[in-house]
């Protein structure tokens, strides 16, 4: 399996953006501030059960009409789309995993992983009310309401399969992938030759003996 594309709606710099990946190796580019950290950010947030899915009020998009935001409390939802790779075999571990998240069972299959940092519904009346005291286009004042009245009421949830049946995903399931993060190299040749780096050493030692497998691979084949 491999994940087809990532759904990115209210958060930070991503109003409503979706973005499709290729089976393999993808490389994000883009200018500083262009969101690719942000985009990181948000797979972490479904796959890396090691830290926090609870977030704070700048993580909000904060491109939001100031009558929308008195009206519906700001959401952030994140929907991973997960696919069935080219000549998986479908006895293995992969489809056990995220059998209960299909949301297509024909080949090839589909299953959906989502992400939701929501106000409940329980609140929303007390939120409208204190929206409505406020001035017209005052959004610095509505978010700073949000931050100190709202925020620790929020709660986050991991959807499995279709979202709008709320089927919270097993977390012994989430806890099979393995997300790391590897910052950003700022001095090249210290990172990449002394080898201090223990991931980035893992990741190109990982594609070299990849290379190389499939140099000899290919050369067995013509034999």
């Amino acid at each position: 399996m491999h994940i087809k594309s990532i759904r990115v709606q209210g958060f930070r710099n991503y109003h409503d953006t979706t973005i499709e990946f290729n089976e393999g190796v993808n490389v994000i580019i883009g200018h500083n501030n262009a969101g690719k950290t942000n985009l990181l950010k948000a797979l972490s947030l479904i796959l890396d059960n090691k830290s926090s899915r609870r977030l704070e009020v700048d993580d909000f998009n904060k491109y939001i009409d100031f009558k929308q935001l008195q009206a519906i409390p700001p959401k952030i939802t994140i929907t991973l789309t997960i696919v069935q790779s080219i000549g998986e075999d479908l006895m293995g571990d992969d489809l056990v995993t995220v059998s209960p998240w299909l949301t297509e069972l024909q080949e090839p299959y589909t299953a959906m992983l989502t992400y939701v940092f929501f106000l409940p519904e329980s609140e929303h009346e007390e939120y409208i009310t204190q929206m409505a005291k406020l001035k017209a286009e005052d959004k610095k004042s509505a978010w700073l309401t949000i931050k100190h009245e709202f925020l620790r009421k929020y709660l986050s949830k991991i959807y499995g399969g279709n979202p709008d049946l709320q089927a919270t995903a097993d977390t012994e399931a989430l806890n099979k992938f393995d997300y790391q993060f590897l910052h950003a190299i700022r001095d090249v040749e210290r990172d990449m030759f002394t080898g201090r780096n223990t991931l980035l050493r893992e990741v190109i030692d990982f594609f070299m003996d990849y290379e190389i497998k499939m140099i000899l691979l290919n050369l067995w084949l013509k034999s």
